[in-house]
């Protein structure tokens, strides 16, 4: 069996993405066509391959902290604000541990639903 590899994908209309693994392109595609997040044709779905996230494979698990380093943003757990590194860095956000059913490990929260 081939090793599992990284790979982002996102459809060519509406800008949804994910990350999944698999051992090829193609299965990575087919890995989401059709899911919540896609309801689109395989066609219209691009993998891009993410080399440095294949030392996740094992869990199917990407660290927030990762992701938001990568220039992704999260929705705050406790009212939805959007949240990016930048919050992190400057204390206004903290990274949670939380369990998900995606390809994320963590979650992160505002300072101020974080203190109430």
């Amino acid at each position: 069996m081939s090793k599992l590899k990284a790979y982002i994908i996102t459809d060519k209309w509406f800008g949804n993405y994910t990350v999944t693994f698999a051992e090829t392109s193609g299965q990575a595609k087919a890995n989401v066509v059709n899911s919540w997040d896609f309801d689109c044709e395989f066609i219209y779905l691009r993998a891009k391959r993410k080399k440095d996230w294949d030392k996740y494979a094992d869990s199917k698990k990407i660290p927030v902290a990762e992701l938001l380093k990568n220039c992704w943003w999260f929705e705050c757990k406790g009212c939805g604000k959007q949240i990016t590194e930048d919050d992190i860095l400057s204390g206004d956000a903290i990274i949670i541990d939380e369990e998900r059913n995606d390809f994320v490990q963590g979650g992160v929260i505002c300072k101020e639903c974080a203190e109430r």
